[in-house]
């Protein structure tokens, strides 16, 4: 209730043009988050009533302009909008715009410092992604080094959902937590947002506007350099970790890979997200008929798993903190991921990924040391599948909602099964154990499929860049005709 009676206290503010930004920046918020997403999301969409609602958006940021209160954050929740109904052009125009006007408003105010927007990093551990990759940029020297600040107002503080993965970001960036300090940091947002989830910074050749693509192409660059990876587990991490694994039952010299399946019960259901975690079974028995051990990360709203051997269930155990998740995330053999942002842990500790389910594909920030397999998808109006090719690039690749593959790209998306994820498994092992053998047939449409994906800009933003990750081999030969 009082968020409604907040916005229409803004629409008066909006209409008697009084010059209090963040009123506008609310305004554009909730009509796209509450009308606009919501009439995509409806059973029967009226197309020409969601375009009339976006050009209202649209007017609504030419009229921000005029009154001079279009900061970055309008253009943001505009670009939103741009991108909920596949207008992909104002989508990329838009973003651009956010990060010239920030760069405007930056170097007018000449702070010697750039701030962390909390909530990015405060209330999911997606971002864990962008923010190590806006690191390395500076120490790549794509952009000039400045003082970082993450501050953390007491309204933040309580709902941090990892503070053990925080702590390692301090010898990279300042983490304010006295309430005086972090208010006054926090009121320089506007002025001074460091955008990591727009873009990263990666040289003058370069002008990025989608963050995954150019934190791939940072990691491709930092990787070429043969650096270390920014984060190493501390000591105490490792020996703790270590007491822990041997009360869960896995002997100190056992290897184990990590799973993490999304479920329904996480934030909210988004079926293009959540899988079935039984299809995952047959991996988890090739992984301890190898002599490994599976341990089950997620929360406790997870249904808990039938008993299977050398499988642990440590997401509804007792065992489970959040040291203990960056510990399993950073000493597995590999992580077992689907779409979600617990895997970008274990990406940045420099530990291999077998991406399943992957989607939105356009998220696909893995390395070379990483496979992954996307969802396949299929038009709902005539039942024939989208290519590979095209699944992998827009609009295809920038799905963000069940409603938006359904509504908007008229298109369902097909799981994995249990057979292909358990092949991308056993190709991971073969992989990290030296046995693998591809042939010249599997490498030639490797490089058929990376090829026709570049050409395409799978990497949005850079034109050419192909992605760097391998896709699995069986996944590729049983769906190169989708190529």
């Amino acid at each position: 209730m009082f968020k409604y009676i907040r916005y229409y206290l803004y629409l008066l503010i909006s209409f008697f043009r009084i010059p209090y930004s963040q009123a506008y920046i609310n305004i554009q918020a909730h009509e796209v988050k509450n009308i606009l997403i919501n009439k995509i999301s409806e059973k029967k969409i009226n197309m020409f009533l969601i375009k009339k609602l976006y050009q209202k958006h649209y007017d609504f940021l030419i009229y921000c302009k005029k009154i001079k209160v279009d900061m970055p954050e309008v253009y943001f929740w505009t670009a939103l909008a741009a991108l909920t109904i596949g207008n992909y052009e104002d989508w990329k125009t838009l973003r651009l715009k956010l990060l010239e006007k920030q760069k405007t408003i930056s170097d007018k105010k000449k702070l010697n410092f750039q701030i962390i927007e909390p909530g990015h990093i405060v209330f999911t551990i997606g971002n864990t992604l962008t923010l190590d990759a806006w690191i390395k940029s500076q120490i790549l020297g794509f952009s000039k080094k400045i003082r970082t600040i993450l501050p953390l107002p007491p309204q933040y503080k309580n709902k941090i959902i990892n503070r053990s993965m925080l702590e390692y970001y301090k010898p990279f960036i300042d983490i304010i937590e006295d309430p005086k300090e972090a208010r006054y940091y926090y009121s320089n947002l506007q002025n001074a947002q460091a955008w990591h989830n727009i873009r990263i910074p990666c040289g003058k050749k370069h002008r990025p506007y989608f963050s995954h693509s150019s934190a791939v192409y940072v990691q491709s660059v930092w990787d070429s350099q043969k650096r270390k990876p920014l984060f190493s587990l501390r000591d105490s991490h490792r020996f703790n970790g270590r007491q822990i694994l041997k009360k869960m039952g896995i002997p100190e010299d056992s290897w184990f890979v990590t799973c993490h399946v999304r479920e329904p019960h996480f934030k909210h259901r988004e079926d293009f997200r959540d899988s079935d975690i039984a299809t995952y079974f047959d991996a988890f028995k090739e992984i301890t008929d190898r002599g490994g051990w599976v341990v089950r990360m997620g929360d406790k709203s997870m249904s808990p798993l039938p008993k299977m051997n050398r499988v642990i269930d440590y997401a509804i155990s007792e065992f489970k903190s959040d040291w203990m998740d960056v510990y399993l995330c950073a000493s597995c053999k590999f992580m077992l991921g689907t779409s979600s942002g617990l895997s970008t842990i274990t990406y940045i500790f420099g530990k291999p990924i077998a991406m399943t389910n992957n989607l939105p594909t356009a998220a696909t920030y893995l390395s070379k040391r990483d496979l992954f397999m996307p969802r396949l998808m299929q038009r709902l109006d005539n039942g024939k599948m989208i290519s590979l090719v095209d699944s992998m690039t827009i609009p295809y690749s920038l799905g963000f909602s069940d409603s938006i593959y359904k509504n908007i790209f008229k298109v369902k998306t097909i799981p994995n099964n249990n057979i292909e994820i358990k092949n991308i498994t056993i190709e991971m092992l073969e992989r990290l154990d030296g046995s693998i053998k591809y042939s010249s047939a599997d490498e030639n449409l490797q490089s058929e499929f990376k090829k026709k994906t570049a050409e395409k800009e799978v990497m949005i933003g850079f034109p050419g860049f192909p992605i760097q990750c391998r896709l699995g081999n069986y996944f590729l030969q049983n769906y190169y005709n989708h190529i």
